[in-house]
């Protein structure tokens, strides 16, 4: 579950049989008594459920994981392997799931949303992130800059944003 996307219908497969096991009758064959719904099963203990996983959501969580690594460690072997193959010119948050990709590949990409969605750079200098393309903003809705940019402004940085001198938020030049 960690490495390859299980389709969600083997995930709800498995889930049946899970429940199967917990509530069915072991003895004249009968269907047994549901104590409790699936869903609230699947509730946290805190909330009052069993803290069962939904296990396409955590087959889902689990590739997030290893995207997480790509981004955290891009000096393993993995992560470079995958950048040559799949991302040379971009990080994993801008990679494209490209032609003929592998299937573990595929899997992996299934949760870059989820990690886009969750994922804030520090701007440090600024020099690593790009104004309109990097989630920057410290707003947990959206993290993006929405305003108009021209054409020879697409690929501008933070930095640029920066007074250097002061290390004041300004147009990158002194008064």
């Amino acid at each position: 579950m960690s490495i390859y996307y299980l389709p969600a219908t083997f995930c709800e497969h498995l889930e049946c049989i899970m429940n199967q096991y917990w509530w069915g009758s072991h003895g004249s064959g009968g269907g047994g008594i549901r104590w409790m719904s699936c869903s609230r099963m699947c509730c946290s203990k805190m909330k009052g459920g069993l803290g069962y996983k939904h296990l396409n959501r955590f087959n889902i969580a689990l590739l997030a994981k290893q995207g997480w690594r790509l981004l955290t460690n891009p000096s393993s072997l993995a992560a470079r392997l995958y950048k040559a193959r799949y991302y040379p010119h971009a990080d994993f948050l801008d990679a494209k799931i490209g032609a003929n990709p592998s299937y573990c590949w595929h899997s992996i990409m299934a949760s870059q949303d989820i990690l886009r969605a969750g994922c804030f750079k520090r701007i440090g200098n600024g020099e690593a992130t790009l104004v309109w393309k990097h989630p920057w903003l410290p707003d947990s809705e959206d993290p993006y800059v929405h305003t108009a940019c021209s054409d020879q402004n697409v690929n501008m940085r933070v930095s640029a944003l920066i007074n250097q001198n002061t290390k004041d938020w300004g147009l990158g030049h002194s008064p």
